[in-house]
Parts: C-alpha cells; structure tokens; sequence
C-alpha cells in the first residue's frame, strides 16, 4: 500500500528545455536552474545562454541526460521510479517546476 507524503524543498529548481541542433538532428535537453526567485536576471540569462551555445559535453545536466539514456529501458525506469518518488530526489533530477 503505498504511503502519500510530502516534501518542502528548501528552494525551487527551474528545468528549463533548451532546443539544440546537435549533431544535424534536433534535440531537447532539459537544463536545471537553482532557486531562480534568488538569481539576478543577468545571472540566469548567462545560464541559458551557455546552454544553448556551450558544447554538449561542457554542460553537467546534458552529459547526465546523455550517460543515462545510454543505460537499458529496465535500469532507466528504476532511475525514473527513484527519481519520481523520492521527495528530494525530485528536484535534483527533474526540477520542481519547468
């Protein structure tokens, strides 16, 4: 039976979707931002940017999203399945808003 719970994170996290052409194929990658509320405008602007422009391998949430969609579907659902239904987990993982 499964228990409902909730969890407060201590900060919001954004997950902001950054359109890409990589490799002659376009792509969506996810690109986390912590507590934006707290960021200068200037700051966040500067974090999409080189999202958008930076090489894939230059970007952490990027290279985690490549390292993991290369795993089997089996161990990739037990990461979403983690990732999903821990309280802290998902914020780290997937944001907390996008």
């Amino acid at each position: 039976m499964a228990v409902a719970s909730f969890y407060e994170l201590p900060y919001s996290v954004a997950m902001v979707a950054i359109a890409r052409v990589e490799d002659g194929q376009d792509c969506v990658l996810p690109q986390k931002v912590p507590a934006p509320d707290r960021a200068p405008l200037a700051e966040l602007d500067a974090q999409i940017r080189h999202a958008k422009e930076a090489p894939v391998a230059e970007v952490p949430a990027f290279r985690k999203i490549l390292q993991v969609t290369r795993l089997p579907l089996p161990l990739r659902r037990l990461i979403w399945l983690v990732g999903l239904n821990f309280g802290r987990q998902h914020a780290n993982w997937f944001g907390s808003f996008g």
